[in-house]
């Protein structure tokens, strides 16, 4: 297993200019912003929890729900004005079908377990969002693109 090395933590203001966070517009910017990494992904959701009406499916679900490729799950999330919370997972899909190395949710405690994860999102009670990566090359991307530093633990 592997642990989550870093992390890019990101307001609205950063990414939209909205002074509101974890819009599913914002969401959609991150997840276009990463999908020449996540080509060859499957996007899972677990947790989730909006301010609108989302597939009963995805509602906080204890385990991760598959939504699909990455413009699957860009079209889910430009969809939802407002997440109150929520886990989004990228898996290569030949690591799929995967064990999930830990239960998911919103509140969990950072660089935990990630196994063959390349990407998790977090939407967190429209304060910020968070994507954790193995690698800080795969989130480069985001740093420069947001003007955001990447933390590390």
């Amino acid at each position: 297993m592997s642990k989550a090395s870093c992390v890019v933590r990101l307001e609205g203001k950063e990414i939209d200019g909205d002074i509101v966070s974890c819009t599913g517009n914002q969401l959609g910017l991150i997840i276009k912003s990463l999908s020449p990494l996540s080509a060859d992904c499957i996007w899972f959701g677990v947790d989730i929890n909006a301010s609108y009406p989302i597939p009963e499916n995805y509602r906080e679900t204890v385990d991760p729900v598959n939504i699909g490729n990455s413009e699957e799950l860009f079209n889910f999330v430009s969809q939802v004005p407002q997440f109150l919370s929520g886990v989004f997972l990228a898996v290569p899909v030949n690591y799929l079908p995967i064990e999930w190395p830990r239960l998911f949710e919103t509140e969990d405690k950072p660089f935990d377990e990630m196994g063959e994860i390349r990407f998790e999102i977090r939407a967190f009670d429209t304060s910020y969002i968070e994507i954790y990566a193995q690698n800080p090359d795969q989130i480069q991307r985001l740093s420069e693109q947001f003007q955001v530093e990447i933390e590390y633990p």
